[in-house]
């Protein structure tokens, strides 16, 4: 059994380093050997590729950052790409 209640957060984009436009969608691609584990990224807008330790956008609630659970439910393998 699970309760629901409505909470304030905020979300948090990575936004495009290259054209400032877009903001990063994981790719589907992820290197599991790294530490910390490596998600690849590409802007919606311009295409270019980044790499991060968290999947985009996350949420951040009492100064803490949450994963959406469909980006990284299933680890085993790669999680459905968001572009």
């Amino acid at each position: 059994m699970f309760s629901k209640s409505k909470v304030e957060c905020e979300k948090i984009e990575a936004i495009c380093t290259k054209c400032k436009k877009g903001v990063y969608r994981q790719t589907g691609n992820v290197d599991k050997e790294a530490n910390p584990i490596v998600f690849e990224h590409k802007c919606s807008e311009c295409k270019a590729i980044a790499d991060f330790s968290m999947v985009y956008p996350v949420l951040k609630y009492r100064d803490k950052k949450f994963m959406l659970a469909d980006s990284v439910r299933f680890l085993s393998s790669s999680p459905k790409p968001d572009v």
